[in-house]
Formats: structure tokens, C-alpha cells, sequence
């Protein structure tokens, strides 16, 4: 093989790489990572009022995924399921959550993302674990949180179950 035909040899070969090689390397590997920020800030437009606010990221990336959640309580000794509605920021892997679950009675919050991570809230008191409190000037939600906890997969309805007695006979 002549230099000549070697050198295009070489170039075409490069060419066709590096593309591959860029791909292989973006492609994201390993599960999501779900944070949760409390209270909501009350100065930013897209979380004012929020009862909680929904972080995801993958390493060290902010990113979207798609999120499931439910908020699960015992109101006079009646078992609820709320499910979450996930309202998006405008900025990645950002969502907002509003309250949508009583006031009264034992609730946790479980939200995941996909079947990799689920994270675990437990709210405290017998008021939904919700409170009005003032940052700044602005009225800002606060929630009464005994215990957050991540998993990488989502809790049985028997762990929930445990969760929600273990919650209501620490507020008799």
C-alpha cells in the first residue's frame, strides 16, 4: 500500500471515529439522583408556594426525567393515596409540587424517577406536616419534614403501610 493510499486510509479512518467516540462518551450510565429542596424559595416566581421542590440530575448534571409520586396518609385511621402532579420550572430536571393531599392526619410523600431512585418523605403532626411561614417578606410553605430517605427502587405498598403506622404512633 502506497503512503499516498495510507494517509487517506488513515484520515477516513479517524473521520469516522470521532464521532463514535463522542457519542460513547455523552451516553449517560448510572441511575438518576433525586433531591428535594424546603422549603420552596419564596422569591423565585416558578417555586413560590410550592410545597416542595423536585430536583433531578444524573451525576453531576441537571436533568429531566420523567417522575412518579404519591402522597399516602391516615386520616381516622383510613388509608389515602394521592397521586402528585409534577409541574415543570422551565429549567432542567426542576419541578415544582403543590399540595394536593389534607392537611390532616399521617402523610409521607414517595416520588421516583423511573424504577432507579425513589425518594421517601415523612412529614410530622397531625396538621400534613404543613406550615405558613414568612422569608424575607414573602409567604413561603414549609413543610414539617421527621425523615428523608432515597432508595434505588420503589417501596412495597407493605413498606408504605409500615411507614404510615410507624408515623401515627409516634404522634399519639
Amino acid at each position: 500500500m502506497s503512503r499516498t493510499a495510507l494517509a487517506l486510509f488513515s484520515i477516513v479512518g479517524l473521520v469516522l471515529a470521532v464521532p463514535l467516540i463522542g457519542a460513547a462518551s455523552t451516553r449517560p450510565y448510572g441511575p438518576p439522583w433525586i433531591a428535594v429542596e424546603l422549603p420552596a424559595n419564596p422569591l423565585d416566581p416558578a417555586t413560590r408556594d410550592a410545597a416542595l421542590v423536585i430536583r433531578t440530575y444524573r451525576h453531576d448534571r441537571p436533568e429531566s426525567f420523567r417522575l412518579t409520586g404519591t402522597a399516602e396518609g391516615i386520616i381516622r385511621n383510613e388509608r389515602r393515596s394521592i397521586p402528585l402532579e409534577f409541574e415543570a420550572t422551565g429549567r432542567p430536571g426542576v419541578f415544582r409540587v403543590d399540595q394536593t393531599w389534607p392537611t390532616e392526619g399521617n402523610w409521607l410523600v414517595a416520588v421516583s424517577a423511573g424504577d432507579d431512585a425513589t425518594m421517601v418523605i415523612e412529614l410530622g403532626g397531625n396538621d400534613g406536616g404543613v406550615n405558613r411561614t414568612s422569608y424575607y417578606g414573602q409567604r413561603a410553605t414549609e413543610l414539617s419534614v421527621r425523615s428523608i430517605r432515597t432508595m434505588n427502587r420503589k417501596p412495597s405498598r407493605r413498606q408504605i403501610t409500615k411507614n404510615l403506622e410507624a408515623i401515627a404512633s409516634a404522634a399519639e
